[in-house]
C-alpha cells in the first residue's frame, strides 16, 4: 500500500489533471467564438476572406435560450461556424441600433454576409443546429447579396 508521502503520492494524481484537460477541452468549442462588435467581424471577416453569420438575441428571449442550449453547442455546428465563418453575436437589448439598421423584427435572427458586409440570407425564430447547418450551406451557395451590415456600425 501506497503512503501518502510516497514519490507516487496517490495513484490518482496523474488522472486529476487529465481530467482537468478533458473538461477544459470539450467546453472550450462549445460555442461558436462569437465576436461582440460588427466593426470587428467586418475586420475579421476581411482579414480571413470567410462570410459572417450574425446571430441576434435577446437575455429575455425563450427560443433565443433554446438555441444557447440546444443549437449553437452542437460540435458540427460549431465547428462549421468557427471554420468558415466570422461569427457576430448581438445582444438585441444592449445594441438597439443594430437592431435597427439590420431591420431585426424579431428575436433570434440570424443573418449571413458576405466577407465585405452584404446580406446573403437571414433566418428569424429559433432552428435545430442540423436546419442551421443547412440554412447555411445552402445560403452560401446561392450568395445573392442584399442589405450591408456596415450601416449596423453607427
Amino acid at each position: 500500500m501506497l503512503s501518502r508521502n510516497s514519490q507516487f503520492g496517490c495513484p490518482l494524481r496523474g488522472l486529476t489533471g487529465l481530467a482537468i484537460l478533458l473538461v477544459t477541452t470539450t467546453f472550450a468549442s462549445a460555442e461558436p467564438n462569437w465576436l461582440r462588435t460588427s466593426a470587428a467581424a467586418l475586420k475579421s471577416a476581411n482579414e480571413s476572406g470567410k462570410p459572417i453569420v450574425v446571430y441576434i438575441s435577446t437575455p429575455w428571449c425563450h427560443y433565443c435560450k433554446v438555441m444557447a442550449a440546444d443549437t449553437w453547442p452542437d460540435q458540427d455546428l460549431t465547428r462549421m461556424v468557427n471554420d468558415h465563418f466570422t461569427p457576430l453575436a448581438i445582444n438585441g437589448d444592449a445594441d438597439v441600433n443594430a437592431v435597427e439598421s439590420l431591420k431585426v423584427t424579431g428575436f433570434p435572427t440570424t443573418i449571413l454576409f458576405t466577407k465585405d458586409g452584404r446580406e446573403i440570407a437571414r433566418r428569424p425564430g429559433s432552428v435545430t443546429a442540423t436546419e442551421m447547418k443547412s440554412w447555411m450551406q445552402s445560403a452560401l451557395a446561392t450568395q445573392k447579396p442584399a442589405n450591408s451590415l456596415r450601416t449596423a456600425q453607427r
